[in-house]
């Protein structure tokens, strides 16, 4: 299912070509790939003894229409566009682009890995970003997106600080070792909305690695990679990120979730089968796609103040937090002072979380899956302070939807976008109404997704 933009409106509710009144229907074949029908079940079941399509299956054509809207590609697919989109904005060079791939990851429970190394919980991506690469004699660099007409130019070797596009490749470039005095061209498609934050910045300094390397003819092992992209992203960015996204983007198969160690490095992909497996969808609420730096390195700091307060008070052996058991957690919280308290909560419960969200996986019980993310959402508005109107406003409009199907909510990438779990053909009316619902809560439009 890809994770195009959801932006039909509410005229678009109504069935497709195959779900006109009295429109034969083909009997059920078996599923595709991402566990939904092929073909739609017989004409006894879609159409009314009136002759008109049943109340049923209108939502039923809805969904299916809304989840299957974009063209699902492969790695290989991504990369050949990629190339294409450099020629056909950038025009024919002597040089011959190369193009490397990355999946998305997108944060379940993660974000308190940018504070102290525990474990992360992603939703691995079918879906993700690729970027062609090429060198140029021209006199600047220039950059071209699928999702943007402009082209935008820059100077690869100006190293002043900033969070444009240019000083990201900078980054990258300088990172990977990029030899020469050389200008490069640039071309970037995918399927991953910018709104997850550092979920989506993650990806592409990846994808930019692995093809500035295939440009220069090197190979280099996916630890290196991370190790360069860790430090092209800080550099880019000014402050620590965590590095379960880094590990999540190495990843090449379609298991649905990944479970990192971000103290090893390690992953586990955790499959589920097609026809078991929930549905997701992201709502961004256009709050921002980054959270600002200097919270981020306020939370750091506090986190590091948190462990040094459990070492003088409770456990002066204790090297990290996650070694702090959960059932000594409301033994540390009440030796601390004040100041740590909520840090401790939050940091240890989320570890913790990451615990019952992978038994709920294994159980597939995907009803206390989306109750473990409702809990965490409440965590990071009570105790972590990251979460804003619009977040709160999305959040309480999905556990008003419990009987129709969306089962839990939570902020992902300590940015504007929520991640939703719900039944799949639930998904595109929820959307719907969280458009609908939303007022002065945001300054723009929100935008909604299916993955």
């Amino acid at each position: 299912m890809s994770a195009g933009r959801d932006d039909r409106r509410d005229e678009e509710r109504k069935p497709g070509p195959g779900g006109a009144a009295g429109t034969p229907q083909q009997e059920v074949s078996g599923t595709g790939p991402d566990g939904l029908p092929e073909r739609l079940p017989g004409p006894e079941w879609v159409v009314s003894e009136a002759g008109a399509t049943s109340s049923f299956v209108k939502p039923f054509l809805y969904a299916l229409g809304r989840i299957r809207e974009n063209e699902q590609l492969t790695p290989a697919q991504y990369a050949d566009r990629a190339k294409q989109l450099m020629i056909d904005r950038l025009g024919m060079s002597a040089e011959l682009p190369v193009a490397a791939f990355a999946h998305g990851a997108i944060g379940i429970m993660t974000d308190h890995t940018t504070y102290f190394d525990g474990f992360a919980l992603l939703l691995h991506l079918r879906q993700g970003l690729s970027v062609a690469v090429r060198k140029t004699d021209r006199d600047e660099s220039r950059f071209v997106s699928e999702a943007v007409e402009d082209v935008e130019s820059f100077d690869l070797h100006d190293e002043r600080p900033g969070r444009s596009i240019g000083s990201l490749f900078t980054s990258v470039t300088r990172h990977a070792g990029l030899v020469g005095e050389h200008q490069i061209d640039i071309a970037l498609i995918g399927a991953l909305p910018p709104g997850v934050g550092v979920a989506y910045y993650s990806t592409l300094v990846t994808a930019a690695l692995r093809a500035v390397h295939v440009l220069e003819g090197r190979t280099v092992d996916d630890r290196e990679i991370r190790r360069q992209a860790s430090d092209a992203l800080e550099q880019w960015l000014g402050r620590p990120v965590s590095p379960a996204y880094l590990i999540a983007a190495e990843a090449m198969d379609e298991a649905p979730f990944l479970l990192v160690d971000t103290k090893t490095g390690e992953r586990l992909s955790l499959d589920v089968p097609p026809s078991e497996r929930p549905g997701w969808a992201i709502v961004d609420t256009r709050s921002g796609d980054l959270p600002p730096t200097e919270s981020v390195l306020e939370r750091r700091r506090k986190s590091v103040r948190a462990l040094q307060d459990v070492k003088e008070k409770l456990f002066p052996n204790l090297e990290s937090l996650r070694d702090l058991a959960h059932r000594d957690l409301d033994r540390a919280v009440a030796a601390v002072p004040r100041r740590s308290r909520s840090v401790l909560r939050y940091l240890i419960s989320e570890n913790r979380n990451v615990q019952q969200l992978v038994v709920s996986i294994r159980r597939r019980d995907w009803q206390y899956f989306g109750g473990v993310m409702m809990i965490s959402q409440a965590a990071k508005q009570n105790d972590w302070s990251t979460a804003t109107a619009g977040i709160r406003s999305v959040v309480e409009l999905a556990d008003r939807h419990g009987l129709e199907g969306i089962h839990g909510a939570v902020q992902t990438g300590e940015s504007g976008s929520i991640l939703i779990l719900g039944r799949p053909f639930s998904l595109p009316a929820f959307l719907d109404d969280v458009k609908e619902a939303s007022t002065g809560d945001t300054n723009r439009e929100i935008t909604t997704f299916i993955v």
